[in-house]
């Protein structure tokens, strides 16, 4: 009839409603939904932060249908690493320490399906990865397909933020409307369309001793960097265009970003491998 706990101190549950266990009956008067209020989650390399809403769960038990609405605030969506593996229970160990194979029984997701689950970005929630990048971000994705592989659809608009790469910080640029389009047919990889700059220095030559800023017989140039992505997140290294003022050409932007390590004299390979690096 009623159930209520409570999370984290703060945060409550309570859910009521029916579900049948293993099959769906022709008809149910009160379905099973569960309300969070301000749920302060901590899931590991996932999210740390603010959960409310009510979810709406049908179908049965051992199938059950996951729908309903659900708001993030004041937390932190994580980006992990992507690592491709020839096996999907190898680690990489970063740490120094040894890792130790464990055999853990894990739960069976496989019959859990999502159902037009809205999922909102709501006050004060940030996309980032540690040292790398941060990113405050608002909007709502429709969710459907399993747990295993969740199918997104909607728009997630970056509002402002940053990126670090080697020496240099790419900000988001003012007034342009970045966002991530995220649609069923190619699930889980967005459709981006960001802008960002950086402002760097080179050092070019110069025998006026007069001009300001000289150092010996060379000269430093603030040079703006702009770097626009626009295509399919897979394909980041196809989409991302590095321009500049004043003018520089791509091989020398990539120079410039990379603190002088990549090396351009008669290999033509650098300039793609280092947009690659970039990206």
């Amino acid at each position: 009839q009623n159930l209520q706990g409570k999370y984290n101190n703060k945060g409550k549950v309570e859910a009521q409603g029916e579900i049948p266990v293993s099959s769906q009956e022709t008809k149910i008067d009160h379905p099973l939904t569960v309300t969070l209020d301000q749920l302060a989650l901590n899931l590991k390399e996932l999210y740390q932060g603010g959960v409310s809403g009510n979810l709406l769960v049908t179908g049965s038990a051992l199938n059950p249908m996951i729908g309903g609405k659900l708001q993030l605030a004041d937390g932190q969506v994580l980006l992990a690493e992507s690592t491709k593996t020839t096996d999907g229970n190898s680690k990489i160990d970063v740490s120094g320490v040894k890792q130790v194979k464990q055999e853990t029984p894990k739960a069976d997701y496989t019959a859990a399906r999502f159902k037009d689950l809205q999922l909102q970005l709501g006050k004060n929630v940030q996309i980032t990865r540690p040292l790398i990048l941060s990113f405050r971000a608002t909007g709502t994705l429709n969710v459907n397909g399993s747990f295993k592989e969740p199918i997104p659809e909607g728009t997630i608009r970056l509002m402002a933020g940053s990126v670090n790469l080697f020496t240099t910080r790419f900000n988001l640029a003012r007034g342009y409307k970045h966002k991530a389009i995220f649609r069923a047919n190619q699930p889980r990889d967005p459709e981006l369309d960001i802008q960002l700059f950086a402002k760097v220095l080179d050092v070019i030559q110069n025998s006026d001793l007069n001009k300001p800023n000289i150092t010996g017989l060379a000269a430093l140039e603030t040079i703006r960097v702009d770097a626009r992505v626009q295509g399919l997140a897979s394909k980041l290294d196809e989409t991302l265009e590095l321009t500049s003022s004043p003018a520089r050409s791509e091989t020398e932007i990539v120079a410039l970003l990379g603190g002088g390590l990549v090396d351009t004299e008669g290999r033509g390979n650098d300039t793609t491998l280092g947009l690659i690096n970039i990206a």
